[in-house]
């Protein structure tokens, strides 16, 4: 049986294009949320800048090409996409203050919590949250 999970942007980061064999052979259906999908789309865009600035194009433009594959494919496998709510967002920011963590982890995990969902991350940050939000750590 699957387990739904929501998935932490660290994990979208790395393993991109990967992350739906990764997550398939672990038997987790995955939720992806607005959140995580903009922040990571961040990322990308700071890794695609610094790789210009370096005078590598090619690599620059791989960045860009790997977002977009994930996002097609986050779209074509029908998978479910989540945005948080006015809630999700005053429980993030409540949670982000008193347990010092980045505030779109916090927003992700009253997400979870909200919808019974469990966070699979590589992030340890999330040692912090675990008490709140149940997590998964790969």
């Amino acid at each position: 049986m699957s387990t739904n999970v929501i998935v932490d942007t660290n994990l979208i980061i790395n393993k991109s294009k990967d992350i739906f064999t990764f997550l398939s052979q672990r038997n987790y259906n995955p939720v992806f949320s607005t959140v995580a999908l903009f922040e990571y789309l961040v990322f990308i865009r700071e890794k695609f800048i610094e790789q210009r600035k370096l005078n590598k194009k090619e690599r620059a433009n791989g960045y860009i090409e790997a977002a977009r594959i994930v996002l097609e494919r986050v779209a074509m496998a029908g998978n479910q996409l989540v945005s948080p709510s006015i809630h999700d967002f005053l429980k993030g920011l409540e949670i982000s203050k008193e347990r010092d963590v980045d505030v779109g982890d916090a927003i992700l995990a009253s997400m979870a919590k909200e919808r019974g969902l469990r966070v699979i991350t590589a992030d340890r940050d999330w040692e912090r949250l675990k008490d709140f939000a149940d997590c998964d750590f790969v």
